[in-house]
Formats: structure tokens, sequence, C-alpha cells
């Protein structure tokens, strides 16, 4: 039996934030304007980045839209994601001679993987601590904002499962030998591979197929969670089989001299 210890990378600073879509307050839901595709930074779902004593504020009283958006370290693990310290990884295998000419062979093993860490690195880009958005029919004038107000545009988020489980493989083999002669083996088995807990990752913010707008309007315009643009959001909840099945295969053994 063997366990193995896999915590998720965090940043240590808690420069880092993630997108929990249970924690997305629809009242303080912002869609963009029809006209300019800007949010309104007086409006709801808008705060002041977190005081970093180590890192000053580029732009002191710019407030950026983070409605569902976590920070590390306030009221949440720091590294955003659930650890989880299940991961026991039993092992098991024989090998038994029912024969002077029979052999049977099985085997079974759970393997826990480490979570790469760009799992994690990439949402360091989001809101507060940066900022990526997308937009659709760009004027070629106006981009600078009106007055002195710095437009603010649905950003572009890269989120992760809160409950990011440690992904696992499963193995199982068993073969039968059989000598038929000194020089000949007869082998024959079944080799198996389960994937629990894979990951996967899909846009939760496209416009939904059922929306009447969908192709004709603004994709901002009719997100699930306005205010957005897209989110890439990973999850480690897909499960994979592979098997084979090797046929009676006979082998001729030979010896060597030196």
């Amino acid at each position: 039996m063997r366990w193995e210890f896999i915590p998720h990378v965090y940043d240590q600073h808690n420069r880092q934030s993630n997108f929990i879509p249970g924690a997305f307050d629809p009242a303080d839901a912002q869609t963009p304007d029809p006209s300019t595709g800007e949010l309104d930074p007086t409006g709801p779902g808008f705060t002041l980045p977190p005081p970093q004593s180590d890192l000053p504020i580029v732009l002191p009283g710019f407030k950026v839209y983070t409605n569902g958006i976590v920070v590390g370290g306030s009221g949440i693990k720091a590294g955003l994601v659930k650890n989880y310290y299940d991961t026991l990884g039993p092992r098991f295998g024989f090998a038994y001679k029912l024969m002077d000419n029979l052999v049977v062979r099985a085997g079974y093993g759970t393997f826990f993987e480490r979570t790469q860490g760009n799992d994690v690195y990439n949402g360091w880009p989001n809101p507060p601590f940066s900022f990526d958005t997308t937009l659709f029919t760009v004027p070629l004038t106006g981009l600078a904002g009106s007055g002195t107000a710095i437009p603010v545009f649905p950003a572009n988020l890269t989120a992760l499962d809160y409950n990011y489980i440690i992904p696992y493989t499963t193995t199982t083999n068993a073969m039968v030998e059989y000598q038929i002669s000194p020089r000949i083996i007869l082998q024959t088995g079944y080799v198996g591979t389960f994937g629990k807990d894979q990951r996967i990752q899909r846009n939760i913010n496209q416009p939904l197929s059922n929306n009447p707008l969908r192709g004709t309007a603004d994709p901002n315009q009719i997100r699930p969670f306005p205010g957005y643009g897209s989110i890439t959001y990973g999850e480690n909840s897909t499960s994979r089989l592979r098997a084979t099945r090797a046929r009676s295969v006979p082998s001729r053994v030979t010896k060597s001299r030196t």
C-alpha cells in the first residue's frame, strides 16, 4: 500500500484568484453596454484590488469586476482548490505455477498523478491582478473611453473546479503461459488500464445553444455569467478505459551462447 501527499501549488503571497461559479451573485451581474461593450465601474460587481504589502497597486483607485472571483487567503485556501489526502494506492501481484509447464500471473495497481503546476499557473492572469479581454465588432476610434475614465470590458478567465480531484489510473493484467516444448511457449493474457478523474476543460460562459440571439448578438451580451468573456473551466471529471486482449501467440525460446 502506497500513500502519496500531493497538494496543489499556490502563490505564497496570495497573488492568485479563481472563479467559482457558486460565488457568482446574479444580483451583482453586469451586462455590457450594447453600444460600447463596456462595463460600468460605478455599478455592481466592481471592487478595488486587495492591498499587497510588497506589491504596489499600478492603478490606485481603479476598480475591477470581480463577481464570483475569490482571492487566495480571503476565507479560502491559498491554493484556491481543495487538497485531497485519500491518495492510497494499493498494489498486488502474484505468479503461480499450476503445473510444471503451466504458469498463471496477475497484478493490480492504483497510481495517482501529480497535478501539473500549469493547471494552477494558468489562472494567474485573472482579475484583479491581471486583465485579459476579447472584443467583438471593435470600432477604430473611441477605445480610450469617455473623458478620463479607463474603459473596462468583460475579462476572459481561466478557472479551476474547487473540488479539483487528484487523477489516478488503475491497471490490471492477467497472463497464462504454457510451455509446449523446451523451446516453445504459448502466451495469452489481458491488460487493462482505467483512468479516473481525468482532466477536461470547457468554456462554461459560452452563450447557450437555445438562446434565440445566439449567432446574431454580441456574445458578451448573452453569456450565462454576464460581465465576463470566455471562462475556460478545468475539472477532473472524466474516465477512460483502455483494454488489450492478447491472442494466443506462440513464442520460440532461443538459447544464446557466449
